[in-house]
C-alpha cells in the first residue's frame, strides 16, 4: 500500500467535529493513472476548502484500490467540498469505472487514525454499507 503524507486544510489547527472515510474500487487497472491524477486534483482542492482539518490517501494500484480518511469541523463543511463542483465532477466522471465503494462517517477521532484502523473498520459487517455499481 502506497500512501501519500496528510495534507493540512486550512483549518488543520481546530478541532475535528468528525471523520469521513472511503475506499474505492475501480474496474479496470487502465483507469488507475487517470483516477489517482483527479485523486491529487482534489486533494489540493481540500488545501482551501474550509471546514477542511486533514486529509491522508492511500493506494494499492495493482489491486485498483484507494482508501481515504479526512477530517472536518463539521458536517455542513465536509457536504460542501462533496457537493462542490470539483468533485462532483470527478464522481460523475468515474461512476462507471467504479466496481465499488463504500464510504462511513465516525465521530471526531482524538488523532488521525492509522491506515490499518481505516481499512479495518470500512471492512466490517455492519459497517458501511457497499455501493457496487452497475
Amino acid at each position: 500500500m502506497i500512501t501519500l503524507p496528510w495534507q493540512a486544510g486550512p483549518d488543520h489547527d481546530a478541532d475535528a467535529g468528525l471523520a469521513l472515510v472511503s475506499v474505492l474500487r475501480l474496474r479496470h487497472r487502465s483507469d488507475v493513472p487517470a483516477f489517482l491524477k483527479s485523486a491529487l486534483e482534489l486533494r489540493r482542492a481540500f488545501a482551501q476548502a474550509p471546514g477542511a482539518i486533514s486529509l491522508g490517501l492511500a493506494a494499492a494500484p495493482w489491486a485498483r484500490t484507494f482508501w481515504t480518511c479526512s477530517l472536518w469541523t463539521d458536517q455542513p463543511a465536509m457536504a460542501a467540498y462533496t457537493a462542490g463542483p470539483l468533485h462532483r465532477h470527478v464522481m460523475t466522471q468515474f461512476s462507471g469505472r467504479m466496481a465499488s465503494s463504500r464510504f462511513q462517517t465516525w465521530p471526531p477521532p482524538a488523532e488521525r487514525p492509522s491506515w490499518a484502523e481505516v481499512r479495518h473498520r470500512l471492512a466490517e459487517p455492519g459497517a458501511a454499507a457497499p455501493h457496487v455499481h452497475p
